[in-house]
């Protein structure tokens, strides 16, 4: 999970594709599924 509610969509953005690539780096076989807060 990710708090970061603080943080710039520009930062966001960039720390979530830092981390992406890394565990795609270390476990290229692993199956990576994200998803979204559902508002209603």
């Amino acid at each position: 999970g990710s708090n970061d509610g603080d943080m710039s969509s520009e930062n966001f953005i960039a720390a979530a594709s830092e981390m992406i690539d890394d565990l795609r780096t270390r476990y290229p076989d692993m199956l990576l599924l994200f998803t979204t807060p559902f508002w209603g």
